[in-house]
């Protein structure tokens, strides 16, 4: 009998700033302004950031578009919830 496994991966609270300081500071270095939204691989917000002038609501913008980059999530979900 053959037995299949799903591997998932983890991302800790370390790696996740990281990652999102460094999406602060590539944007920083090219004169932009951002959030930055780091999901685990069910979708939940794992640490976020705004840039000073970025717009409250682009938090709720971006965390949106990081769920459709999720594993068996789909663009077509984000705008479908923004409809309602």
């Amino acid at each position: 009998m053959t037995t299949h496994s799903l591997q998932t991966s983890v991302i800790t609270l370390a790696s996740a700033a990281r990652l999102r300081d460094s999406v602060i500071a590539h944007a920083a270095a090219n004169g932009w302004s951002v959030a930055a939204v780091v999901l685990d691989p069910g979708g939940a917000v794992v640490t976020l950031a705004k840039m000073d002038g970025v717009a409250d609501p682009i938090l709720e913008i971006a965390t949106d578009k990081a769920l459709t980059a999720t594993p068996g999530k789909i663009t077509r979900a984000f705008f479908e919830r923004k409809q309602h």
